[in-house]
């Protein structure tokens, strides 16, 4: 008798067998994977200016500044958000993903403050990253109230 027939008689032995195999193949890909498949992945990455006359700018000048110097010159945001790095796959937040791109499980940790200053002239978006134990600003938009994305 062949271990094949014998497993297919006894069915309940077959399923055990498989589970065994499926358990050791998730160990051996989990063994397998080094601690730099985890690790954080930043890339340099200076955004392009908007086009001039839309009325949409960057607020370069808070470029390496921490998140309280920002709130000192611009008071206090309207809205204050925590972003997983899953959550910033959306418009006006995706280009975050050239500084932190999606490789597999890299990055899957990074966190990003988000700030929004709803004023009478404008919105100010401004997004931080944790850099040294401080948030730092990472990117920004300011757009007047009619620009539609």
């Amino acid at each position: 008798m062949t271990i094949f027939r014998f497993l297919c008689e006894n069915r309940w032995l077959f399923l055990l067998a498989m589970c065994g195999i499926a358990i050791a193949l998730g160990l051996t890909t989990m063994l397998s994977r080094t601690p730099d498949d985890y690790s954080t992945e930043y890339r340099d990455y200076e955004p392009l200016d908007y086009p001039i006359g839309s009325g949409v700018s960057r607020m370069r000048h808070f470029q390496g500044k921490e998140e309280r110097a920002v709130i000192l010159e611009l008071g206090e945001p309207t809205i204050r958000r925590q972003l997983s790095h899953s959550e910033i796959a959306l418009p006006l937040r995706e280009e975050l993903l050239n500084w932190y791109p999606q490789h597999g499980n890299r990055n899957r940790d990074v966190i990003f403050h988000e700030m929004i200053w709803k004023r009478e002239e404008d919105t100010i978006m401004i997004w931080f990253h944790l850099v040294d134990d401080k948030w730092i600003y990472l990117n920004s938009i300011r757009y007047p109230h009619d620009v539609r994305f």
